[in-house]
């Protein structure tokens, strides 16, 4: 069998599915990726052939723009810069491959041209979901939901190019349109966010799928010496795809001087931290989160559904600070199952991220509640039922 997956969004998005692929191959069929451009490299570093259906260079959003920092307009601005350019090559390259030999599709849900492929041309496509908020698309009560009009952004530009493939307009594009009628994978667990009644029936929960290889040099030299010499430290990341974070760690500096706690500060962008650090504080370019985890006190992190479950795997106490998009969902089930707090981003001052950690830190239930949940995700075979959800496609 081969299996074509594609994918856009950040890294987080990437990793699961080149778990997913690898896991594919030991089973004996043939994988190949195709998405943004910036996945190029480590997608090749993992073995597998990749055709670039965006360019990322064109599309990069620019940081001034403050829709990426709005959660209702955000949907505006990933479907001019993202879903929607990548659209037609995707349905012309799924095309020219079925052409010459019949394809799996595994797609990420914002992949709009695979969705158009498995209706007009009948390609098998499994849709994967990362995380529950566009599954819960569907619930009239998701505020979210409701303020975001989905066939307002998203519709006349879809429902033009399905008029010129020959195909009926369609509405309720996000809630759901975009569900492959074949095959859905959530990627998390039922635990982590319960099955609602208007998910489509063709969805399936899976667990967690993380990757535990490097894709990137770490500064091991300096990161291994410096979680031996000290107490556990606490873990600050904004996530990879943030470029304006001076903030958030300079009020996360300025509250472990007050807790008398070491940092590790982990961020490819170098300009955002001070120019000299204190001796209790590392700057990480990039190091694997499953390495470091279980060595120190907490995370604190935006919400990214992948850093998440690197969290909950090592029982680490999570201190979330959503920023925009599905963040906040992932913040709220956090609190709700008791395994960290939330401070919105906007909200990140030391004096409460103070207040909210020194309570994290010392809450014997949060501690508990992390040890529990570690040990369901260790009992879980999450990446063996993927691989066989997307066989039975086959």
């Amino acid at each position: 069998m081969h299996v074509l997956i594609i994918t856009f969004g950040s890294s987080g998005d990437l990793l699961p599915l080149l778990s997913i692929a690898h896991g594919l191959k030991a089973r004996g069929h043939d994988v190949s990726f195709a998405g943004s451009s910036k996945f190029a490299q480590p997608v090749a570093a993992s073995g597998f052939d990749f055709n670039s259906v965006l360019d990322a260079a064109r599309v990069q959003l620019p940081v001034e723009d403050a829709r990426q920092w709005d959660s209702d307009r955000i949907w505006a601005l990933g479907w001019e810069r993202v879903m929607a350019p990548a659209m037609r090559p995707t349905y012309e390259l799924i095309e020219e491959r079925m052409k010459r030999r019949p394809c799996v599709v595994l797609a990420h849900w914002v992949a709009f041209g695979a969705r158009l492929a498995a209706e007009k041309l009948g390609t098998r496509l499994c849709t994967v979901y990362f995380s529950p908020e566009v599954l819960n698309a569907c619930d009239a009560n998701a505020v979210r939901w409701r303020r975001f009009s989905e066939d307002e952004v998203f519709g006349p530009l879809l429902n033009e190019y399905r008029n010129e493939l020959g195909l009926a307009p369609v509405q309720r594009i996000a809630s759901e349109w975009l569900h492959s009628p074949d095959r859905g994978l959530a990627l998390f667990p039922e635990w982590f966010c319960a099955r609602r009644a208007c998910w489509p029936a063709q969805a399936t929960t899976t667990g967690f799928v993380t990757f535990d290889e490097h894709l990137a040099s770490t500064s091991d030299e300096a990161l291994e010496p410096f979680l031996d010499k000290g107490p556990p430290p606490i873990v600050f990341t904004p996530g990879t795809g943030m470029p304006k974070a001076a903030d958030f760690f300079r009020e996360s500096l300025s509250s472990c001087a007050s807790m008398g706690m070491r940092a590790i500060l982990l961020t490819p962008h170098r300009g955002q931290l001070p120019p000299e650090l204190p001796p209790w504080a590392l700057h990480v370019d990039y190091v694997p989160l499953h390495k470091i985890l279980g060595r120190t006190a907490a995370l604190v992190y935006h919400g990214g559904i992948g850093t998440c479950a690197q969290a909950i795997r090592a029982a680490t106490p999570q201190l979330v600070a959503p920023i925009v998009g599905d963040q906040f969902d992932n913040a709220q089930h956090v609190t709700a199952l008791g395994l960290g707090v939330s401070v919105p981003m906007k909200e990140y001052e030391h004096k409460i991220v103070t207040r909210e950690l020194t309570q994290l830190l010392g809450a014997t239930t949060v501690r508990e509640s992390c040890n529990e949940l570690a040990s369901r995700f260790a009992r879980e075979h999450s990446l063996e039922k993927a691989c066989e959800m997307i066989e039975k496609l086959g």
